[in-house]
């Protein structure tokens, strides 16, 4: 099938191409709505995946733009790590024709073409429990890591690598920037804050982190007087992953070329 993505993480267009490509899908990769919206102008495609969070054009704004146009791809579903129950009826209800929570994982795609030919109600494909306790949380996810980047070739593995990285240093330093005006209930701070913290949550997922994205996801509707605990053990489980990642995507030999752990913003510094 003809794919576009719209997907603005560097991180998670990698790894989703590579899932992709390896089901012999036709991949186009683009970096927010309007460009998205631009390609189906030119290019009929059978599926669009959509991220929520994009500059620009997002992913509501997109699937509103394209319903009253007949460009209008076959199958629009929403790719993304926002994936609480008020989340999912704010897609039904925009004209999705259906959810993948993030991490994207081989089958997916087909898993929800396949309840979208069955069911007539949008659902959600991939979406994982969320019981556990974070400290008894593993820290990785063997099998996202297994299926996603660790089936990429030695250079793309190290491209994912260095630009989660970098994503990485990005949130925690807008994180760390917006958390005291978050704190007292400032507006753009709250927004800026959110932003930072879903950014952080997507590309860990897609990477194979299983512990940082569960904090980063209760961190989002902590009460406030549980907000730099929850910040702290956000750091300190992203800090005791980053090794072990580093570990799987790269050979010793390699990964000295990598930025340090120490790099990152102290735990003190919150």
């Amino acid at each position: 099938m003809r794919v576009l993505l719209a997907e603005n993480n560097l991180t998670n267009r990698l790894i989703a191409q590579l899932i992709l490509e390896r089901e012999r899908h036709d991949v186009t990769l683009v970096t927010n709505g309007a460009e998205a919206v631009v390609k189906t102008q030119s290019m009929p495609y059978d599926v669009l995946l959509l991220d929520i969070v994009m500059p620009v054009m997002d992913g509501f704004q997109t699937v509103q733009y394209l319903q009253q146009h007949t460009s209008r791809p076959t199958h629009i579903f929403a790719l993304s790590a926002y994936d609480t129950e008020k989340d999912i009826a704010l897609y039904r209800a925009s004209g999705f024709d259906g959810v993948i929570a993030k991490p994207l994982r081989p089958g997916d795609l087909s898993a929800a073409l396949l309840v979208k030919k069955n069911h007539r109600r949008p659902s959600i494909i991939g979406i994982a429990a969320n019981g556990q306790d974070a400290a008894a949380r593993p820290l990785m996810d063997e099998a996202i890591i297994r299926d996603g980047p660790g089936q990429a070739d030695d250079v793309t593995r190290e491209r994912i690598l260095r630009s989660y990285r970098s994503g990485l240093s990005t949130a925690l330093k807008e994180l760390s920037r917006a958390l005291p005006g978050y704190l007292e209930q400032d507006m753009s701070s709250r927004k800026e804050f959110l932003n930072a913290l879903h950014s952080l949550r997507s590309a860990s997922l897609t990477v194979g982190m299983n512990r940082a994205p569960y904090l980063a996801k209760k961190l989002r509707e902590a009460p406030k007087d549980q907000v730099i605990e929850g910040v702290a053990r956000l750091l300190h489980a992203v800090r005791d992953s980053l090794p072990v990642l580093e570990a799987v995507l790269l050979d010793a030999t390699n990964s000295s070329s990598c930025p340090s752990v120490t790099e990152f913003p102290s735990i003190t510094s919150w």
